[in-house]
């Protein structure tokens, strides 16, 4: 992924935080439902606004003790890949 493409979550898609649980999101146009835990769900409401993978990590290390940015980075770059087009909008 390159590092000046900024993600932000589809405004289409509906979000439903289940509190402890995780979040749900639907993608009307495309049928499509999937399951995040907590972590995807607060990286979701986080890229309401476009953000570069490298900000994304960034929360994170700030969000959670114990994770390095690297690791932070690899996270985020495999959630926004499992969301993939459905999902996400890649903005250059």
């Amino acid at each position: 992924m390159a590092n000046g493409i900024r993600y932000q979550s589809n405004p289409d898609v509906s979000f439903r935080d289940e509190d402890h649980e995780g979040a749900v999101l639907y993608n009307p146009d495309m049928d499509l439902s999937t399951i995040m835990n907590v972590t995807g769900g607060l990286i979701w409401v986080f890229i309401e606004k476009p953000r570069t993978l490298d900000e994304i990590a960034a929360f994170l290390v700030e969000s959670f003790s114990g994770i390095d940015f690297e690791s932070a980075k690899n996270d985020a770059e495999n959630f926004i890949k499992m969301l993939g087009v459905n999902f996400i909008n890649e903005i250059s």
